[in-house]
C-alpha cells in the first residue's frame, strides 16, 4: 500500500484558518442572543439606557393609593446615585445607592442618606405604582421597610435574591430577584 501524499503546509494553514473564523462567528452570535435576551428581559444592566415601561405623569393610582411619575437618575452601575426622585422625597439631596433588584413584576430601590439614613422606592411594572418609604432597617444582608398606614402594615422584604411583600392579609407574596444593581 501506498501512503498518501504528504499536504502542504499553505493547505493546512488555510484549513486552521477557516476553522478559527468559524468558530469566531458562532461565538459572536452566541453573545449577541444572549445580550439580547438580558435585555428583552429587562436588565438594565445589559442596556442602560433602556425606557422602563409603564412610567407616566404624576397620578394616585385607583385602588392602591400609591402614586406613579416618572423615575430619573442613573440605576446600571453599582456605584450609582439612587433615583433623584429618592432624594427629593426624603429631602435629603442626592443618595447613594446601596441596592436595586428587579423581578418579574417590579423593581425596588434601596437608598442611604449621608447621614445614613435608609429609604426604599419600589415600583410595580403593570401600572406604573410607586411606594416611597422611610421606615427602612438592615438585617444582615436583608433591607425591611415598613408601611404602616390605618389601614394596616405592610412589610417589605427585600434582597438580592428576592422581594418578600407581606401585608398581614394571608400568604406573603415572594418575587425571585431577577435583576440586581449594587
Amino acid at each position: 500500500m501506498t501512503e498518501p501524499p504528504p499536504r502542504s503546509s499553505g493547505i493546512v494553514f488555510l484549513q486552521v484558518l477557516v476553522a478559527a473564523l468559524f468558530l469566531a462567528v458562532i461565538g459572536g452570535s452566541v453573545g449577541l442572543a444572549l445580550g439580547l435576551r438580558a435585555r428583552d428581559q429587562g436588565n438594565t444592566a445589559a442596556d442602560p439606557g433602556r425606557t422602563r415601561p409603564g412610567v407616566g405623569s404624576p397620578t394616585t393610582g385607583p385602588t392602591t393609593g400609591l402614586t406613579t411619575s416618572p423615575i430619573t437618575g442613573p440605576t446600571a452601575d453599582p456605584s450609582a446615585n439612587c433615583p433623584d426622585e429618592v432624594g427629593q422625597r426624603a429631602g435629603q439631596g442626592v443618595l447613594a445607592q446601596v441596592l436595586h433588584i428587579q423581578t418579574e413584576d417590579s423593581e425596588v430601590w434601596i437608598c442611604r442618606a449621608g447621614d445614613g439614613a435608609l429609604y426604599y422606592l419600589g415600583r410595580r411594572f403593570s401600572d406604573g405604582a410607586q411606594q416611597f418609604l422611610s421606615d427602612v432597617r438592615q438585617r444582615g444582608d436583608e433591607y425591611i421597610a415598613t408601611n404602616a398606614t390605618g389601614q394596616g402594615t405592610t412589610v417589605y422584604r427585600v434582597s438580592r435574591e428576592r422581594l418578600v411583600i407581606e401585608d398581614g392579609a394571608g400568604e406573603p407574596e415572594v418575587q425571585p430577584v431577577v435583576g440586581v444593581d449594587g
